[in-house]
This record gives structure tokens, C-alpha cells and sequence, in this order.
């Protein structure tokens, strides 16, 4: 109950064997619960498949592979998402949105903590 409240909390809606299907995976001892013992190796598993994932997104994104995402890249982003943006303003306010460091591009520092905001 307590995995499906959490989830549920989370903005997903769980079918009873997902929440299940959870479980087991979780649940190395099968007691039925999920132990700080049990859940810290799972979670530390997630957050290296996420910034894996992060990072194969970022490199795929940035096109020229100066380390950074300009105005074109971020354009061919929200078009390869068929998310429509509007003129160059549209960019520049997205860029702005995600360049914390104010260079006018988005740094995988950038790109990652946005990444992280737009998931949950």
C-alpha cells in the first residue's frame, strides 16, 4: 500500500502487479516489506542507469560535440520530441529556462539539471 501511495504521489498510476512486479524486484528477502537495506542498492542502481541515460541523451543532442547545446541543437531537440517551438525567441527563452551559467548555451551541468526537473 505504501509503494502504491508513493507512486501514486509520484504522478504515476500503478495496476496492481506493476506495484507487484516492484515489489519483487525490491524485495530480496520476500518478507513483503522493503528494507532501507533492500531499497538503497536499488535506488543507487536507478540514479546510474539515469545519468547514464542523462548522458547518452546529452551526446546524442549535441551535434557538433563542443560539449555544449546551442540554439540549433536545442531547436532539433524540441523537433525530434515533434514539440513545436516558435521563432528564435522561443529558443533563446528555452536556452534561458536551462543556461544557469547565462553563456547563452546549455552545458551538460545545464542540460541534466533540467533533465532531472522535467522527470519529476
Amino acid at each position: 500500500e505504501e509503494l502504491s501511495a508513493l507512486l501514486t504521489t509520484m504522478g504515476c498510476t500503478p495496476s496492481a502487479a506493476t506495484i507487484d512486479d516492484v515489489l519483487s524486484k525490491i524485495d530480496s528477502d520476500k518478507d513483503g516489506k522493503i528494507s532501507l537495506a533492500e531499497f538503497t542498492p536499488w535506488y543507487a542502481a536507478c540514479e546510474k542507469r539515469l545519468e547514464a541515460e542523462m548522458g547518452a541523451t546529452f551526446k546524442a543532442l549535441d551535434e557538433d560535440g563542443n560539449g555544449v547545446l546551442d540554439a540549433n541543437e536545442i531547436s532539433n531537440m524540441f523537433s525530434k520530441l515533434r514539440l513545436p517551438l516558435g521563432d528564435g525567441a522561443d529558443v533563446k527563452a528555452v536556452i534561458g529556462e536551462m543556461d544557469k551559467s547565462g553563456k547563452g548555451v546549455v552545458s551538460k551541468e545545464d542540460f541534466e539539471a533540467w533533465y532531472m526537473a522535467t522527470l519529476f
